[in-house]
């Protein structure tokens, strides 16, 4: 993917329902993505629930954009899809990650 692919917020999640279609089994689908918590991109980002992890994500950085998008799980049981788009930020990639984070933890224990 390069920064020139005009892809949306829009256009991923277009594929994660896609994804969801096409594999139907949630147990399954989480098989395909790092788990916040315990493996690839997102082991040392988030911390699980309980040793239980709450976002199956794909994560992808260019300069100046940073991307993350898949599955969070709330802690009464919702699944939400979601997609961060974060582009031309000034800041350093850490601190959009840590805020990407915050924001879902704060939605798994909300909603």
């Amino acid at each position: 993917m390069s920064r020139f692919n005009l892809f949306t917020p829009q256009t991923v999640l277009d594929v994660l329902n896609k994804l969801e279609q096409k594999i139907q089994y949630k147990d399954r689908l989480k098989l395909f993505l790092p788990a916040g918590g315990v493996s690839g991109t997102l082991r040392n980002a988030y911390k699980t629930d309980n040793g239980t992890p709450f976002v199956w994500a794909k994560t992808g950085s260019l300069r100046y954009m940073h991307l993350q998008s898949g599955w969070i799980e709330t802690r009464k049981g919702k699944t939400y899809r979601y997609v961060f788009m974060n582009n031309n930020f000034v800041r350093p990639t850490s601190e959009i990650r840590n805020e990407m984070v915050r924001l879902m933890t704060e939605i798994h224990e909300k909603y």
